[in-house]
């Protein structure tokens, strides 16, 4: 795959704050890249430099070889679905759609009809294109927000936490159709988001910032199972800690009895068992006052608080971080 999207030494500075450092990275022709980090670390900021809402303190933003750090947005061949959807009141779902086609082109293009069709099917808005916004669901909401920026044929598309404002059950579903769609329509997508497992589940790739600066790059196995650093480590999931050394909860073993052929085997004392569903949650304290938690198979015994257990790993499962 090429490239289609790249930033080169991306800045973006205010009085006070850097708020992007010097970022560079490419984006692929057809890939699902995620920005992700905590609230502060750059990922909006670069959303907004990319779309054209901000300019760049220094640095070059190129889109298929071009540089378009000095255009305006709507020179700009990309389309942004923001956090809130932006959708017009006043106008009905398909006029909603259509609008970027009449604005950015100067009229309806010929093969308007022909987008609009195609996408309606694949979103499954047939039965709600007179209707108003108010009138529609948050997911549905969601996906008229996406029609209205796919029908442009955008070379990226940039999406700022567009799941953030859904309940939990109705993001899951959401989230499946999005990584869905985006297989589909074959767009590059430009996702931001805070949310972990979210960035996990429908990445190709993901750029884990830090306080303006990039922290790691690289597909979502490869983030996870070998963080170059204690932020990423811990920023990614949960780690447990121990004289520099990170082990995983889904990787921290509990027994009763000493385990057989391990020198990584400590004393502890249980300090809640908890059932989630999908696992069983449980918090030890170690004889030297560390705190562990472990997230075993949820047909494991469960444990009693203030049971005396052996807590302990496999050393292939180590993390190996600086201190």
């Amino acid at each position: 795959m090429g490239e289609v999207l790249e930033l080169r030494e991306l800045s973006r500075h205010y009085p006070a704050q850097r708020a992007l450092d010097e970022l560079s990275l490419n984006v692929s022709e057809g890939e699902f890249f995620s920005l992700l980090g905590p609230s502060g670390c750059g990922k909006t900021t670069t959303l907004r430099l990319v779309a054209g809402l901000e300019a760049p303190t220094s640095g070059r933003i190129l889109l298929r070889g071009e540089a378009i750090e000095h255009r305006r947005p709507h020179d700009r061949n990309v389309s942004t679905v923001f956090q809130n959807y932006a959708l017009f009141p006043h106008l009905t779902v398909r006029e909603n759609i259509e609008f970027g086609l009449r604005h950015r082109h100067g009229g309806r293009p010929v093969d308007a009809d022909k987008r609009i069709v195609e996408l309606v099917e694949m979103l499954q808005l047939g039965d709600k294109l007179d209707r108003a916004p108010e009138q529609l669901s948050g997911g549905e909401r969601q996906r008229v927000a996406l029609a209205r920026s796919l029908v442009l044929h955008p070379d990226v598309l940039l999406l700022d936490e567009p799941l953030s404002a859904l309940d939990p059950n109705l993001r899951k579903q959401v989230r499946d159709e999005l990584k869905a769609l985006q297989r589909r329509v074959g767009i590059t997508f430009l996702f931001v988001t805070h949310d972990q497992e979210e960035a996990l589940y429908l990445s190709d790739r993901i750029a884990l910032l830090n306080a303006g600066r990039l922290e790691q790059l690289g597909t979502p196995q490869e983030i996870y199972q070998h963080p170059c650093s204690r932020f990423a480590a811990s920023f990614l999931g949960r780690v447990n800690w121990l004289n520099g050394t990170g082990i995983r909860p889904e990787a921290t073993l509990l027994s009763r009895d000493q385990p057989a052929n391990s020198e990584r085997v400590y004393d502890s004392v249980v300090q809640r068992c908890v059932f989630l569903g999908n696992h069983l949650h449980v918090e030890a304290e170690l004889s030297g006052g560390e705190h562990f938690i472990a997230e075993l198979p949820c047909n494991s015994e469960g444990f009693q608080a203030g049971e005396r257990v052996h807590v302990w790993w496999r050393a292939e499962d180590e993390l190996l971080l600086p201190i």
